[in-house]
């Protein structure tokens, strides 16, 4: 007999919240997230219409399926120290809940409240009983459903939802905070969905700073999707908070337009989200009006003395230009370090060497290998701090899919290693406006420590030979030649040969080995002798030749060294000379989505498309 043949009998209940009705005390009903937005709009805050599928709902399925008994064995069975057991664990529920199906009842309930909704494009969100709490906001781990159309597909996103429970991210999740897993419940939000004009998160106070004397809005054209994503790289918008109880005037203080390379929007006609490439005139405009970035910090204000805490809201600016409110959560990230431990952040050297959006993987990957080899170890053997230092250990932060750099580190830099007459716009830029104690004015006046430089540079020559200013060049030749070339040939048939997640854990960490060797010579030429070379070229040509020729010639002076750009340019150039010589391949190239030039190339048959082809996967 199948678990589904033996269903118990279920008590009648209704399984269903109007939103309007839902408030905080409803939290063991409505989940956290629903019973927020259901506390806002019951107080007037602009909400969108919807309905809450309470956690009855969800008990209700869980026994109707005889779902339990899978849950129970599943976990018994995982062990919590080995990832991949813990993933099948997870794998086994999913798929018991994924081929389940609603109690008659609650389908009953769900289509009569899907029905009485005025719009059915409708978005179907998660609303667990452990999520959005002041200590745990469960932020990403469970499912959203954007743009849902129709009974039968929001039932089924009703479904996804409660698997989400049971996903990987969300076990790992609970283990590694120590959430128990017996006893949760979910509910889900179905809210009419909004034609969103613009849409992205604000923070009541900013997350990275101590201060808390600022919020921050982050915002793309479209929905929201893209910038919680980390998909593009938004509008960032920074605001003075009035003091004390939150009464006074309001202050845009930083504005930065982001690239905002790619726009959420609903598929058209169909179900879903679709990421699309924006178009420039999207790209080099802010996404939001300054009146609209007051007006949701105005709402943030008002929300924060709600919740009686810091908040992250998510928001859409709909096509008559109401703000309106999709999410809203305590800030579970904000600092604790203690004023002299306190550490300023800033864009402004990741917006030249690291302005992507990053997966936190890669940003653990590649950050970990600078902070450790290219900042602490290597101010250890100059001679600049000792390891240990509150103030300069951390030289990278994460936040929102985006690296920010540690202020104080540039700071020293500038101050052991550039004099004062070779401080230039290029490297005062990396700092804020202004003369507080990062400010532009502050770094241009900085005393340049001469002793500290000259020891600096002997104490490299004593501990690590090879960083010196004559030999890098020449041991990174060597070290290219012996190790990392060998490894490259061979790396693709290890990857295709690799057996299970041991091997490519074996292989990650080898790599990780071999990169460091890489990171410790280069640490030394590109922050210290390259960047000293270049000002100090810019320097004498400026004073030799005069500003506007230094401008000119600068370029053309360095644009003949040979490194991997170089190559890089040169190789993407014939490329484009390549596609211009071919009218077709060039129309497809012009016209043509990027997701989709590859393939309307393949049907070129032409020898030169084809040509074109090999050298751009040779490229690659």
């Amino acid at each position: 007999m199948s678990r589904v043949e033996n269903r118990p009998a279920l008590s009648s209940k209704s399984y269903i919240l109007d939103l309007r009705s839902v408030s905080r005390r409803d939290w063991g009903k409505a989940g956290g997230k629903a019973s927020n937005l259901g506390e806002l709009k019951r107080l007037g805050f602009p909400v969108p219409d919807g309905f809450v599928v309470t956690t009855d709902a969800y008990d209700d399925f869980i026994l109707f399926n005889g779902l339990e008994e899978i849950i129970e064995s599943s976990l018994a069975e995982a062990d919590p120290s080995d990832p991949a057991s813990m993933e099948e664990c997870s794998r086994r529920i999913r798929e018991a809940f994924e081929v389940s199906s609603l109690p008659p009842g609650l389908a009953e309930d769900l289509r009569r409240a899907y029905g009485e909704l005025s719009a059915k494009s409708v978005a179907v969100r998660s609303s667990a009983t452990v999520e959005d709490l002041p200590q745990e906001s469960f932020a990403g781990q469970l499912e959203t459903f954007l743009n849902v159309k129709g009974f039968e597909n929001v039932a089924r996103s009703i479904v996804q939802c409660y698997a989400s429970l049971w996903g990987g991210r969300a076990v790992a999740y609970r283990e590694r905070n120590r959430v128990p897993h017996c006893g949760l419940k979910m509910a889900v939000i179905v809210q009419t969905m909004v034609p969103a004009k613009s849409a992205g998160v604000l923070f009541t106070v900013d997350p990275v700073s101590p201060e808390g004397s600022h919020m921050v809005v982050e915002s793309n054209f479209g929905l929201g999707e893209s910038v919680v994503s980390g998909r593009a790289m938004p509008d960032r918008f920074i605001i003075l908070r009035p003091p004390g109880e939150g009464e006074g005037l309001l202050k845009i203080v930083s504005r930065e337009i982001g690239t905002k390379n790619y726009v959420a929007k609903p598929v058209s006609g169909e179900m879903g989200v679709e990421h699309v490439e924006a178009s420039l005139e999207e790209c080099l405009q802010p996404s939001l009006s300054e009146e609209h970035v007051l007006r949701l910090a105005e709402i943030g204000l008002a929300v924060e003395k709600v919740f009686e805490c810091p908040q992250d809201v998510e928001w859409a600016v709909d096509a008559d230009n109401s703000v309106l409110i999709l999410q809203s959560r305590p800030v579970t990230s904000l600092p604790r370090q203690a004023p002299e431990d306190e550490v300023v952040w800033s864009r402004g050297y990741s917006d030249d060497y690291w302005n992507d959006p990053v997966t936190p993987l890669f940003f653990e990957l590649l950050g970990d290998q600078l902070t450790n080899i290219v900042n602490i170890e290597l101010n250890k053997i100059m001679g600049y701090s000792k390891p240990g230092s509150s103030k300069t250990d951390q030289l990278l932060k994460l936040h929102h899919a985006h690296a920010y750099f540690n202020l104080e580190v540039l700071k020293r830099k500038v101050e052991y290693e550039i004099p004062q007459f070779l401080r230039n716009e290029d490297i005062l830029n990396y700092f804020p406006d202004g003369s507080g104690p990062y400010g532009k004015e502050t770094i241009r006046k900085l005393p340049f420590r001469l002793r500290k430089r000259v020891m600096a540079e002997l104490r490299v020559m004593l501990h690590d030979p090879n960083g010196s200013v004559t030999k890098t060049a020449s041991a990174y030749e060597e070290w290219t030649r012996r190790f990392f070339n060998p490894f490259w040939e061979q790396f693709e048939q290890r990857m295709s040969s690799v057996a299970g997640v041991g091997g490519y854990v074996k292989l990650a960490e080898e790599l990780d080995e071999l990169m460091t060797s890489h990171f410790r010579l280069v640490r030394y030429g590109i922050p210290v002798h390259n960047i000293g070379m270049n000002l100090l070229a810019q320097y004498l040509l400026k004073r030799f030749i005069g500003e506007e020729e230094a401008l000119k010639t600068y370029p053309v002076l360095i644009s003949g060294l040979k490194h991997k750009t170089c190559e890089t340019n040169e190789r993407i150039s014939l490329l484009a000379s390549l596609a211009c010589s071919v009218p077709e391949l060039r129309k497809i190239i012009l016209e043509t989505p990027s997701d989709r030039i590859l393939g309307e190339t393949g049907l070129l048959n032409t020898p030169e498309a084809q040509g074109f082809l090999r050298e751009f996967n040779s490229f690659l």
